[in-house]
């Protein structure tokens, strides 16, 4: 009696797949302090000075120590009666106006305990970021970001955003932790704008790290390729000039002449308004 062969027709191959499992991407965790401080937190004091300081360190130390806490503990973290005195803080800083409401927001949260919203935390916590970045405050705006990214700690852009400041504040490997956290978390939120930037900002991450250009390289091509992609032409040009930049510290004149053309045709594209004016300030060649 010969044995039958087992079929592996069509039928069979669909019933097969039906097993398989989505894949689950790994969340790598991220480097949270800064290894030259003594002190937490100590550089936003120095950027601020007075109760500004005071305040913001105070603020960015508990929303961090209430987003470390689990939520049915929440509630014990502070004493009875600290919002009046948290009140009188804010009073006495004299809060730039820019800030004043993320600043009060937070505070409120924090007496909420466990009823706090955390996507308010973090909205809060990046409006105080970007305020901080633009006042030359770079360590301030890591800290607030860095909190906001563990209140919501499955939101890409946070953790985008917190590896951004990183790279600013001069902390590439921190930066490199949040950013491949980031390019984690995007692709599990499908944020595909997230994903492009993270990928072009850890190119330009590897590239001032020492033996970091080869890293560097795969992930410019790969921030060109999504770009391209996904039709995000500002991560695709940021692309374009991080391989320029390889290219010349390589010593590969024929291929940033090369690449020089690529941007030349991108600008004329993308950007027909900048026609003539040359490459783009926020993109440095």
């Amino acid at each position: 009696m010969t044995r039958r062969k087992a079929d592996k027709g069509p039928a069979s191959k669909t019933a097969s797949r039906q097993y398989i499992q989505p894949r689950k991407w790994h969340v790598p965790p991220a480097l949270l302090y800064d290894p030259a401080e003594r002190l937490e937190g100590e550089r936003v004091l120095c950027e601020s000075n007075g109760d500004l300081g005071l305040v913001l360190w105070r603020t960015v130390r508990d929303v961090a120590l209430w987003a470390a806490t689990p939520p049915e503990s929440r509630d014990q973290l502070f004493a009875v009666g600290s919002d009046a005195l948290r009140l009188a803080r804010l009073t006495a800083a004299g809060l730039p106006d820019a800030i004043a409401r993320p600043v009060d927001t937070l505070n409120s949260m924090l007496m909420l305990g466990g009823n706090a919203d955390a996507d308010t935390v973090m909205i809060c916590c990046l409006e105080i970021a970007a305020w901080a970045r633009t006042s030359a405050r770079p360590h301030t705006a890591l800290a607030f970001a860095q909190a906001g990214a563990l209140a919501s700690p499955a939101f890409s852009e946070a953790a985008l955003h917190t590896g951004i400041c990183a790279a600013e504040a001069g902390q590439a490997v921190r930066a490199g932790t949040w950013l491949r956290r980031a390019l984690a978390l995007a692709r599990q939120e499908k944020n595909l704008a997230a994903y492009t930037v993270a990928l072009s900002e850890l190119g330009s991450v590897y590239e001032g790290l020492a033996g970091g250009i080869p890293r560097a390289e795969r992930y410019d091509r790969k921030a060109y390729k999504a770009g391209k992609r996904f039709t995000l032409p500002d991560a695709r040009l940021q692309a374009l000039y991080g391989l320029r930049r390889i290219a010349l510290a390589r010593g590969d004149t024929a291929k940033a002449e090369r690449l020089v053309g690529a941007i030349g045709r991108h600008e004329r594209r993308w950007r027909p308004d900048r026609s003539g004016r040359g490459p783009d300030p926020a993109c440095p060649p």
